[in-house]
């Protein structure tokens, strides 16, 4: 969807409680970048639809959206297009671990852990801004 000149997105902050510490759900296309599972909307796809369907096609897990969380604004280095993301904070409600692409990688941070393998600035920024307010 694009949106006077902003191509928006959706997508979830796959998140469990495993032994006693919270952890949220990465992707990396590369094992060096990681990042939430996103991506575009279908024609006529809602925002929410849209997230639940990214995370099971990137991730195997089917979940359902927790709450909504703030939006995430960045520009593209090498198109100068503006994407907006809208982020979901899900839980898994079946499927099992599944990458989308052979040489991705999925991986459980804490939420900590995830603030620091961030190559990009935004999202140690993003996780610094919502990690408090995850159920």
């Amino acid at each position: 969807m694009k949106n006077a000149n902003k191509l928006i997105k959706a997508g979830g902050l796959i998140t469990r409680d495993f032994k006693g510490q919270k952890q949220v759900l990465l992707i990396s296309s590369d094992s060096r970048s990681w990042s939430f599972p996103k991506g575009h909307l279908e024609p006529n796809e809602s925002l929410e639809a849209a997230a639940v369907r990214e995370c099971e096609e990137e991730t195997g897990y089917k979940t359902e959206i927790l709450k909504k969380l703030p939006e995430l604004e960045y520009t593209n280095n090498q198109t100068g297009q503006i994407i907006v993301v809208n982020f979901y904070q899900m839980k898994i409600i079946g499927g099992k671990l599944q990458k989308e692409f052979d040489d991705n990688h999925l991986g459980w941070f804490s939420f900590d852990n995830a603030e620091k393998i961030f190559d990009y600035q935004n999202l140690k920024d993003y996780m610094s801004l919502v990690k408090g307010s995850l159920l």
